[in-house]
């Protein structure tokens, strides 16, 4: 567990260096990536069409991680950086790729961040209404 916690805040923390333009220590990532025993096969369809799949055999804990270090090098080398976005919840730590049409994505999920906002707005505005109707 601790591993996993460890590979989540290198992730977090290079997310945020390139956002900010900053060179990162791609170094401790790399150690994840290092770990990882998979292998490409390549898999058939029914209609014939060919495509590569990454076979993961984990022998031990750390190599579990390896799937996960592989899809975050991924993000941070292969994506548009400017869709990557931190959750407008203050209270929220999590950070989303904006695959939306408008690319005007606020929340890593509306039904959770985005529901706790309007709430959090609604209850404001009926504060508000009820405080200047007492006057």
């Amino acid at each position: 567990m601790d591993e996993a916690r460890s590979l989540r805040e290198t992730v977090r923390e290079l997310v945020r260096h390139k956002k900010a333009g900053q060179p990162a220590n791609i170094g401790k990532l790399n150690a994840y990536l290092a770990q990882a025993a998979s292998y490409p096969m390549l898999k058939e369809n029914q209609a014939g069409e060919l495509s590569i799949e990454r076979i993961y055999r984990p022998q031990t804990a750390k190599q579990l991680l390896g799937p996960l270090a592989e899809r975050a090098a991924d993000l941070l080398a292969n994506v548009d950086f400017e869709l990557v976005r931190e959750c407008e919840n203050h209270e929220c730590c999590l950070w989303f790729y904006d695959k939306t049409k408008s690319h005007r994505r606020r929340w890593c999920s509306m039904s959770v961040c985005g529901n706790r906002y309007k709430v959090a707005k609604f209850r404001q505005s009926q504060k508000e209404v009820r405080q200047t109707t007492s006057r």
